[in-house]
């Protein structure tokens, strides 16, 4: 019997979740993060890292492919069975 380890389904959940929101556009993404914000208290963090981010330009993030999340890092281990 194979069993994935939580940290693996938790990643795997984590970015089926963040690319269906992305899919949602722009405003679901500010809204999040505002919502983060607020709760937080750490809305001008988050602006901070939005001004360093905003300085990057899409076709070199597109050209270098990192536009989109890397591939899941799964290990198969076998337990001898």
């Amino acid at each position: 019997m194979t069993t994935v380890p939580t940290s693996a389904i938790n990643e795997l959940n984590f970015r089926r979740r963040t690319q269906h929101l992305w899919r949602c556009g722009p405003r679901a993404v500010a809204e999040l993060l505002a919502e983060i914000g607020a709760e937080r208290n750490i809305g001008t963090i988050i602006d901070e890292k939005l001004a360093r981010y905003s300085m990057l330009d899409p076709s070199t993030v597109k050209a270098l492919g990192a536009d989109r999340l890397p591939r899941p890092v799964l290990h198969l281990v076998d337990r001898g069975q």
